[in-house]
């Protein structure tokens, strides 16, 4: 039944958006926990009083010097390296959705330690509980995302990821106004509880990926996931080209081996996968040491490292961890609050900008778009803060956070599944993302030292580190837009294959 057409040119339905969507709530509970101790952080460490206890049995604050609380903010980070490292072998054994649900006690967890701390240790181990959850949901929601999506859906879907983020960080800052007090930062981070509620019950409603279906070798489950997902759609030729690119990795050829119009799976053998008939046993699942000793994973695996360190140590946590304090030399402590909510506000403005350019000027320029005006935003921040211009540093601010956002804030949770395997993509995205958890943890812990002491100077370590990572980008990532997943995979592994990168001729990858 041809339905509306073949699935693989399938627009975005509302479904699909759902589910994409519920997904998603585990990137907004990432913004939010990231920003959760921004405004409020007076009111959590600053106290004159010690333990003093208006509201018993909880003080009214714990106290913290600068290198308590700033161990205490990375410990979001240090528990998103935990997540990110268990999500891969979650991933693979109970499956997307799956380990997306037990995710959210996570985030429950966190919100009571938080909420209920009487003591700094108590706190910071909140703060891992939710560093987990965003972790391993940084993990899962960037594969789920990306193995719904056909190809013309992938780019916009997978920039719902980093939307989740920045709706969160604007929320939690508007709501730190109202709740950055004693002992109102206890709500504040009590909510972190009802967004994870709320997504379990929603991914009650979502299916399975079909690639990890057929993955696993349940061949009707898949095919019934991919139907739900392109209802109204033909959907054989798009089922049938994921499970030739499966059958081809369970072979043990290499991705360039399954071109168009000469797959190494016969009508006949396809007849007989469909039916379950082909005794196919599921190719296993490789391991993070795995991935190394396969030359095309190792090499596409090296690229997603990098994007996802790019995305840290260019220093956008620099920036959204301490706002308020930034602004604070420039307006006083009352506005510095409007001014963060403003960043913020921004951030989300550009996000949606990058949705509605990415499928057409491409992630690879994007990306280079992006590390380039960062670089020059960094240098307009420096200027601004040693010829004393505050002007110019609000507008380094929102320039920097502004090329943030179009490229190196969505591209990487993007890019992961577009370049890897399904058989591989969970080993790779728990690498690239714990390593990107890595940096934020660094960026997190040094930047009050480095603001501290190199003043407006500090800014200009990240317009270098920028700049490296721009060089980086246009020798060594590939443009994938407006590819399969497994077309991707094929003429990366023929480039590959031909003694290239695979990555200096954007043309022959992503161009219609």
């Amino acid at each position: 039944m041809a339905g509306k057409g073949d699935s693989r040119e399938a627009s975005l339905s509302f479904y699909t958006v759902f589910c994409a969507t519920a997904a998603a709530l585990a990137s907004f509970q990432n913004g939010y926990s990231t920003s959760a101790t921004n405004i409020p952080a007076n009111s959590i460490r600053a106290c004159p009083e010690g333990y003093q206890q208006n509201y018993p049995p909880f003080p009214n604050c714990l106290p913290m010097g600068d290198w308590i609380w700033g161990f205490v903010v990375g410990c979001f980070a240090l528990g998103g390296m935990i997540g990110g490292l268990l999500a891969a072998p979650m991933l693979d054994k109970v499956g997307r959705r799956n380990t997306l649900i037990v995710n959210c006690l996570n985030f429950i967890i966190g919100a009571i330690l938080l909420s209920l701390a009487v003591h700094p240790a108590m706190f910071a181990f909140g703060r891992v509980f939710v560093g987990a959850g965003a972790g391993m949901g940084s993990v899962a929601v960037s594969t789920y995302i990306g193995e719904i999506a056909n190809k013309n859906q992938r780019g916009a879907l997978g920039t719902i990821n980093q939307t989740g983020v920045v709706i969160g960080i604007l929320v939690t800052q508007a709501v730190g106004l109202g709740l950055g007090g004693i002992p109102s930062w206890r709500y504040l981070m009590a909510i972190t509880a009802g967004p994870a509620i709320i997504q379990a019950v929603m991914l009650l409603f979502v299916p399975e990926t079909p690639r990890y279906f057929v993955a696993k070798n349940k061949l009707e489950q898949g095919r019934n996931s991919l139907r739900r997902l392109r209802k109204g759609y033909d959907i054989d030729n798009e089922y049938d080209e994921i499970v030739i690119g499966q059958r081809a990795e369970a072979k043990g050829l290499d991705p360039s081996a399954v071109t168009d119009g000469n797959a190494p799976v016969s009508d006949a053998e396809l007849d007989q996968v469909e039916t379950g008939n082909d005794g196919h046993q599921s190719r296993q699942t490789l391991t993070i040491f795995g991935l190394f000793k396969d030359p095309y994973t190792c090499r596409m695996t090296m690229v997603c490292m990098m994007v996802h360190l790019a995305q840290q140590l260019t220093g956008i946590n620099g920036v959204m961890y301490y706002s308020t304090s930034i602004f604070t030399n420039v307006f006083g402590a009352q506005a510095a609050r409007y001014a963060a909510i403003g960043v913020s506000g921004w951030n989300l403005v550009a996000t949606i900008i990058s949705i509605l350019t990415i499928e057409k000027a491409g992630r690879r320029v994007l990306l280079l778009v992006s590390e380039i005006g960062m670089c020059i935003s960094a240098v307009l921040l420096v200027i601004g803060s040693l010829v004393g211009v505050n002007p110019l540093v609000v507008l380094g601010v929102f320039l920097f956070v502004g090329s943030f956002a179009i490229g190196l804030g969505p591209i990487p949770w993007l890019i992961v599944s577009e370049l890897i395997p399904t058989y591989a993509v969970g080993a790779a995205t728990s690498i690239a993302i714990t390593l990107n958890w890595l940096g934020s943890f660094i960026v997190g812990l040094v930047f009050p030292a480095m603001q501290a002491g190199m003043k407006g100077w500090a800014f200009l370590v990240f317009a270098a580190i920028a700049l490296a990572f721009a060089v980086g980008t246009f020798f060594f990532v590939p443009e994938t837009r407006g590819k399969s997943m497994e077309q991707i995979a094929r003429e990366l592994g023929a480039q590959l294959k031909e003694g290239g990168t695979g990555v200096r001729k954007p043309s022959k990858v992503g161009q219609q």
